[in-house]
């Protein structure tokens, strides 16, 4: 009798963690411009990944459907998989300015969110990039190309994070199950490494794949002395806190590490190691 009641336990909580993976709102992503172009693609990816660690399933308009319609929502309503929970089209902007010293860059990304099931508008998002964004003077076509899509996938990090804001307190009548979620029942947490080396950071990977819960990592974006990881892991954020301060510690770095629990990111910042002349009065 006692192993009969552990296998229908066991059984109940199988369909109750299958039910929790389907019921993951889904949102299908779109360029606002026919032809994407390589910027608005990395934007798109960067910001997927966003929401991937903030609890979405997120799809690719160009890889989901089979519609030769033209109306984004009725791609929407025809993708090949479950139907979808809400529609963002993003519009990505580009402008740069040549000076005698530099090209100025600047980088404005917008976006709709529409609901799929009533074709409501449910919200909207405009993120411009901060000043002082350049490229070399004699930097041209795919060099400058480079530069500014570089740079559109900083900005990108920003509005994935106000888009999950936004689906999060627009779709819980569309897909009740979202208003149930807390941040510790998805597996993906943001990871930012500041003030690692390359060698530093590859040491570090090695240890975020030997996790206990590890699933998968991504590195979607990075700034001068910034790493950002998408990282799915399959524990609670107690455990990866105390798995990156072993991490640091078998690194043979100083850091400080703190946790964001409603952003679900963790920030490790590498500090100067102390040494024995710090300590002298």
């Amino acid at each position: 009798m006692g192993r009969m009641t552990l296998l229908v336990f066991a059984l109940i909580m199988s369909c109750m963690a299958t039910a929790a993976e389907a019921a993951r709102p889904r949102v299908l992503l779109m360029s606002e411009a026919d032809d994407a172009g390589d910027v608005p693609a990395r934007v798109l990816e960067t910001i997927a990944d966003a929401l991937k660690v903030a609890g979405f399933d997120t799809f690719d308009a160009r890889n989901t459907t089979t519609s030769n319609d033209s109306d984004p929502l009725v791609i929407a309503r025809t993708a090949q998989r479950q139907p979808m929970d809400a529609l963002v089209l993003v519009a990505v902007y580009t402008e740069t300015r040549k000076l005698s010293y530099t090209t100025n860059i600047h980088v404005r990304v917008t976006g709709r969110i529409v609901d799929v099931k009533t074709g409501a508008r449910i919200g909207g998002f405009e993120v411009n990039s901060p000043q002082g964004w350049r490229a070399p003077v004699n930097c041209e076509g795919s060099c400058l190309l480079e530069t500014i899509g570089k740079n559109a996938k900083l900005l990108a990090v920003d509005v994935g994070a106000e888009l999950a804001h936004k689906l999060k307190a627009s779709l819980p009548a569309a897909s009740p199950t979202l208003a149930q979620t807390s941040p510790e029942s998805t597996p993906g947490y943001m990871l930012i490494f500041s003030g690692f080396s390359n060698d530093d950071l590859t040491g570090a990977e090695e240890y975020l794949v030997a996790f206990k819960g590890y699933k998968s990592f991504r590195k979607i974006a990075g700034g001068a002395g910034e790493s950002r990881y998408a990282y799915e892991f399959g524990r609670d954020s107690g455990s990866l806190t105390q798995d990156l301060h072993m991490m640091l510690d078998r690194l043979g770095a100083a850091g400080r590490i703190t946790f964001v629990r409603d952003a679900k990111t963790f920030s490790i910042v590498k500090t100067p190691a102390q040494t024995a002349s710090d300590n002298r009065p």
